[in-house]
């Protein structure tokens, strides 16, 4: 299990892989960028780290990102905001300094949220009063869905199991689909019935089905996430849709909506 409660409470953005070993966690003293490379300076020192062989004695405490490759820039993101909120990292070194001389390479990095010690969090259906159980580990997977929770449902018992509350839907934006040009008049969408969507912008953010109707051919579209209109004026490449009417919907574990996490 968990030799402290703060082992359990550790939120996961990054698969860490079997390579050089995690080093003890610390906040950001630092974050800077040159050209690509992203450099950073830890506030605590390490007493644990063996530095790879290329590492310069003066920058033992300082790590470096290429911002050349999507895991690269997805960990930098996950850094300005440990940088910001004075959250503490803990870093899997690369064993190299391919990015700058004397200055070891990041492999992968997790972020810690910031409690207290006595902090507990607990998992709860999407009505944030019915408790599922206390939660003991969290991983991110590779895909969104994957987020596997591990919760004790009986703190007063053994029993341990692990839960993936977004596998029951699809988290989804929507492309709309107008028989008009300029996006005007009745929306028509892509969609497949009987599964359970969500998205916040959709039933007040709670899961919902689709009850398709008529398939249309359609001469314009919007994407929602952009907000942008676009007419389609190759007649070649047709644009087929349904009229739908959203039903509310519920899952098995989260109910009417997305699991909470919280103390």
């Amino acid at each position: 299990m968990f030799n402290s409660a703060s082992q359990a409470r550790v939120f996961t953005f990054a698969i860490l892989c079997a390579s050089p070993m995690c080093y003890a966690s610390s906040q950001i003293d630092s974050l800077t960028v040159q050209d690509d490379i992203v450099r950073i300076e830890l506030a605590n020192p390490v007493q644990s780290r063996t530095p790879a062989a290329c590492v310069a004695s003066e920058y033992q405490q300082h790590w470096t990102l290429s911002l050349n490759t999507a895991s690269g820039k997805a960990s930098y993101a996950l850094l300005v905001n440990a940088f910001e909120q004075q959250k503490p990292v803990t870093i899997t070194g690369a064993g190299d300094c391919q990015d700058n001389p004397g200055i070891e390479r990041i492999h992968s990095l997790r972020v810690q949220q910031k409690y207290s010690d006595d902090s507990v969090l607990y998992l709860y259906k999407g009505d944030g009063v019915t408790k599922l159980g206390r939660i003991l580990k969290l991983e991110e997977g590779q895909q969104w869905e994957d987020l596997a929770v591990m919760i004790m449902p009986d703190e007063f018992s053994q029993n341990i199991k692990t839960v993936y509350p977004r596998r029951a839907f699809y988290k989804q934006d929507f492309t709309y689909y107008y028989r008009i040009h300029g996006c005007t008049g009745p929306k028509r969408i892509n969609a497949v019935a009987d599964r359970v969507y969500f998205n916040e912008q959709i039933n007040e953010g709670r899961f919902f089905t689709v009850q398709l109707g008529q398939r249309t051919a359609n001469e314009s579209y919007l994407t929602a996430e952009t907000g942008q209109c676009t007419n389609i004026h190759d007649r070649n490449y047709i644009q087929y849709a349904y009229e739908y009417e959203i039903q509310p919907a519920t899952t098995p574990l989260c109910g009417p909506a997305p699991c909470q996490i919280k103390p």
